[in-house]
């Protein structure tokens, strides 16, 4: 029993390291995307960079989901915390190495920025007061819509890529909404240590 329980802590560790790793490769990857950007590389490499980032991000998380240290409150939310912060990254790395490098890119950048600042600026606000509010499923799709909206502009019609960027502003507006539903259902702890681990409040 003691050796099944060594192999199942091994496991999970493995499995949860994995997952923060996963998390920073998409950063280096990010890095090396927004270079070959800036050098005028083949365009398949910035879509080749920008559809691996998007596969690496489902994957970091149905990593960590596998270790049971998911269950334990200290190492989700820390996940939680270290996920949005690598999300919003690499999102801007790869759109400030576009806007650089292509001027146009102005018009799909403004609305993914205009996103980015109004649904982190809310969970950002609601974390500063004692709430951490994890995405769902609504969410997750409409920052997948970010990264289709930049490959989609890379490589297709202008008209394709309008209509993947209001795919992407209608999602993003119901995410912020359901994000404000949720919150709105909880009171914010008032203890002016809001922002320690253990006194946050977790709305799944």
């Amino acid at each position: 029993m003691k050796v099944e329980s060594h192999v199942r802590v091994d496991r999970d560790l493995l499995f949860a390291v994995a997952s923060y790793g996963i998390t920073f490769v998409r950063l280096i990857i990010a890095v090396l995307g927004a270079f070959m950007i800036l050098r005028g590389d083949d365009v398949r490499f910035t879509v080749a960079s920008v559809a691996l980032i998007m596969a690496l991000d489902y994957f970091d998380g149905a990593t960590f989901n596998r270790s049971n240290f998911s269950a334990l409150r200290e190492w989700r939310i820390k996940r939680r915390i270290v996920d949005s912060v690598s999300d919003r990254l690499v999102i801007q790395i790869i759109c400030i190495a576009l806007l650089v490098k292509n001027f146009s890119f102005v018009w799909l950048f403004l609305p993914i920025l205009t996103r980015e600042l109004a649904i982190s600026g809310y969970v950002s606000t609601q974390f500063a007061k004692g709430i951490l509010v994890y995405p769902r499923s609504i969410s997750k799709i409409a920052c997948a819509m970010v990264g289709i909206s930049v490959i989609s502009f890379a490589v297709f019609p202008v008209g394709f890529t309008f209509m993947a960027c209001a795919v992407m502003i209608t999602l993003s507006g119901l995410a912020l909404f359901d994000y404000i539903h949720r919150t709105q259902k909880y009171k914010a702890p008032r203890s002016p240590m809001a922002k320690l681990v253990r006194s946050l409040e977790e709305i799944s």
